[in-house]
């Protein structure tokens, strides 16, 4: 992600707002009985993103 906001692909929005260390991330979908791939791929993805610890707890 850094290199593409490097490279101008991606433009920071809200660039002096951080989330709240004692805050949260929800995965908000329609249905959990019937979970589109598509869904369940971003919800892997997420979450080994916060593996082990959430970025915004790191030292």
């Amino acid at each position: 992600m850094s290199r593409d906001l490097a490279a101008g692909r991606l433009v920071q929005v809200l660039p002096q707002w951080q989330l709240d260390p004692t805050g949260g991330v929800y995965l908000v979908r329609p249905s959990a009985r019937f979970p589109a791939a598509t869904v369940l791929a971003f919800k892997q993805w997420i979450e080994g993103r916060f593996e082990p610890v959430a970025p915004w707890l790191k030292a």
